[in-house]
């Protein structure tokens, strides 16, 4: 064995040989060929078919040396091609697996990013939500406040209107005061009714009240008819003038 491997490396490197240290190394390399063959060890049966071109050509077999040659050469490009589509296919399932991987990631982004979106966008609902709830709150509030308002300022009108002529509480209103002005010519009317003390004497306050006030808005209505001004009560006696504050030449027939 290592006289064949010293005869293969004398080949190789083109020294000179005898006839029959050739034979021995064709020999050798014709098994080796068929050993790497079986066996599929390229990169071997490459280096022994063109050590075996080199052998026909030093035992002057030309055509074996050729048809060796052209097997060492299609053996070469086909070893060489392989190499290449590996290192394709090794580049394109790379690629693919970066591609993939980056894919992964966009999908992650896209997920995430929807995630953000529907945060948001309950966020934004509740948000929507609470402003609804405080602005029908703070419209509620302020209708309630209008309503009390509403209610007050009628009291005060009606109030006003009780004790005042209703230009006079016009004039209050609209300017804070009301200035003073001269009638010449009016009918006062002042009544109280006979035997109050008595008659109050036999009802208890509540019955007592109620008739008062009976009494009263009827007479409210009837002066309110004969455009006669309510002045004011005192006690049992209702206090009214005609004649004011708008003049009226018939006050005193108003009256009666």
């Amino acid at each position: 064995m290592s006289r064949a491997s010293d005869t293969l490396q004398a080949i190789a490197e083109n020294n000179a040989l005898s006839k029959s240290d050739l034979r021995r190394a064709k020999l050798y390399l014709d098994s080796a060929t068929a050993i790497d063959a079986e066996i599929k060890s390229l990169d071997h049966w490459l280096t022994d078919i063109h050590n075996l071109s080199k052998t026909d050509a030093l035992l002057q077999d030309y055509k074996n040396a050729y048809e060796d040659h052209l097997l060492y050469t299609k053996l070469k490009d086909s070893i060489f091609s392989t190499a290449n589509n590996i290192k394709i296919t090794n580049l394109e399932t790379q690629r693919a697996l970066d591609i993939k991987d980056k894919q992964i990631e966009i999908d992650k982004l896209a997920v995430q990013k929807k995630k953000n979106e529907r945060v948001f966008y309950i966020a934004g609902i509740l948000l929507l939500l609470l402003v609804i709830v405080i602005v029908s709150r703070s419209n509620r509030l302020q209708k309630k406040t209008n309503d009390v308002l509403t209610v007050k300022k009628k009291r005060s009108d009606d109030l006003l209107l009780n004790i005042l002529p209703s230009e006079v509480a016009e004039e209050l209103k609209n300017t804070g005061h009301a200035g003073a002005r001269q009638f010449d010519n009016v009918t006062v009317l002042f009544t109280d009714f006979v035997n109050f003390t008595q008659a109050g004497e036999q009802m208890n306050p509540q019955e007592l009240i109620s008739e008062l006030h009976n009494c009263f808005k009827t007479f409210d209505e009837i002066i309110t008819k004969y455009k006669v001004e309510k002045i004011k009560t005192i006690g049992d006696a209702y206090l009214a003038v005609a004649g004011l504050p708008a003049t009226d030449e018939n006050h005193a027939t108003h009256i009666l």
